[in-house]
């Protein structure tokens, strides 16, 4: 049962963020494999079983972690788009693909997991799942109205290398230079996707 301090400490919804981010801690500090509800609990403060009134098991802390992450990706996105003209379609994503990688390069433990898919199904969390198709519609847009059909393979083709660019620069699998920056790669890899699609 939580203690009384517990029930004043953490009001309105509070007791499940604070769990959220004590995960996002222990997932940037140990990896995966250090993401426990019981350690959860112990970094928020709170008695081993204060956990479960928000979250069934390990799984559903996961999910809500990938939840936030996407929420913060989809945010970051639509951020960036504010500051292109609307018709500059280049320009957006362009915008789009710096703000993508900025992001994975920032949160490298939770992009890792938002988009293993070994920990949790997205589809047995219906939230989870709406919000991790978000930055894909994003750029489905400007792809749509910049570039025309076909809009889902262009689409599929330019997630595919910004997320894969991503995920090699997390690795160090790709070696930066004066003369080769993350930015760089980024506008070589939007440049290159434009020119195939205008071609």
């Amino acid at each position: 049962m939580e203690s009384s301090s517990e029930a004043k400490t953490y009001h309105h919804g509070q007791l499940r963020e604070a769990l959220i981010t004590a995960g996002l801690t222990l997932l940037n500090e140990e990896g995966i494999a250090g993401v426990d509800l019981r350690k959860v609990a112990r970094m928020a403060g709170v008695s081993h079983a204060a956990p479960y009134r928000h979250f069934a098991d390990k799984r559903a802390l996961i999910a809500a972690i990938a939840e936030h992450g996407f929420a913060q990706l989809t945010t970051a996105m639509q951020a960036v788009l504010l500051g292109v003209a609307a018709e500059d379609g280049r320009g957006q994503f362009l915008a789009l693909g710096q703000a993508y990688v900025a992001f994975a390069l920032a949160h490298p433990a939770l992009m890792r997991e938002m988009f293993s898919g070994l920990t949790v199904d997205r589809a047995d969390y219906p939230s989870l799942y709406t919000l991790s198709k978000e930055s894909f519609a994003i750029l489905w847009g400007v792809i749509a109205r910049t570039f025309g059909e076909p809009v889902e393979l262009r689409t599929v083709v330019s997630f595919a290398s910004i997320h894969g660019l991503a995920l090699l620069l997390i690795e160090n699998q790709i070696p930066l230079s004066p003369d080769k920056t993350v930015e760089g790669l980024v506008a070589a890899t939007i440049d290159t996707l434009a020119r195939g699609f205008t071609s």
